[in-house]
């Protein structure tokens, strides 16, 4: 299956033919939206690990609350001390739910500019976890509207590939609309990175505000069969992935 620059493959461990498909946004494959941006990262995590985010509302306020136009190294040293931050503060509300093979998250910001409030800095959204890779983000605003495609390749034993394109209406302000949001989700994305290179439990204690969390995990194992093979097993049979 190709749409949006990918070529989806299928891969069942028991040789079953497609059971599902995915479906593109309608604007991307019209082309009523076009690619404005794209960038690509390599990270540590598990390919589940990194899909987990779409059902980790709690972190939104916790790693993310600090404006998105700060860098990642930036926020490393003082993440609520720096001018960027006493400019632009964002607050989260996320709703986590699961359908078939999609899961889904929706959002509602709003951003604080030196402690004003306004209309016009507020964005809602939701971000979709289409399969165990693909992820499909919309976003609306005042401004306008963008979609974030975002794939995750696995290129070597926790070892992933993560490539961003983002799809907007032909016209100057929606690219520069575009171009603005396209950061600061990329600046969030390094501080969602450097997390998951750094992670190091197993099995992570879950509290109650965790639950969307253990909901995810039971809604990803549909991804995995019988004989799907392990990290442990690909190893002992070859020097290569």
């Amino acid at each position: 299956q190709e749409s949006c620059g990918l070529i989806i493959v299928w891969f069942h461990a028991e040789e079953e033919e497609p059971s599902w498909m995915i479906e593109y946004p309608a604007e991307v494959v019209s082309g009523r939206m076009r690619q404005m941006a794209r960038y690509e990262k390599i990270c540590s995590g598990h390919i589940q690990d990194i899909a987990q985010k779409v059902a980790d509302g709690a972190h939104m306020n916790s790693l993310h609350a600090a404006t998105c136009l700060l860098s990642l190294p930036e926020f490393a040293s003082r993440p609520r001390d720096s001018w960027l931050c006493r400019l632009m503060q964002l607050k989260w509300d996320t709703k986590f739910a699961v359908t078939g093979k999609e899961a889904h998250m929706s959002w509602f910001i709003q951003m604080s500019l030196l402690g004003w409030k306004p209309e016009f800095a507020q964005c809602r959204g939701i971000v979709k976890q289409l399969g165990p890779a693909l992820t499909i983000t919309s976003v609306q605003n005042i401004f306008g509207e963008f979609i974030a495609v975002v794939s995750a390749t696995p290129e070597a034993p926790f070892q992933t590939r993560l490539v961003h394109r983002c799809y907007g209406r032909p016209g100057l302000l929606s690219w520069l609309w575009c171009q603005v949001a396209e950061r600061g989700i990329s600046n969030m994305s390094d501080r969602d990175i450097a997390v998951w290179n750094r992670k190091i439990f197993k099995t992570p204690v879950l509290v109650d505000e965790d639950k969307s969390i253990e909901e995810f995990r039971e809604w990803y194992t549909q991804f995995y069969s019988k004989n799907s093979p392990t990290w442990k097993e690909v190893k002992e049979k070859s020097l290569s992935w």
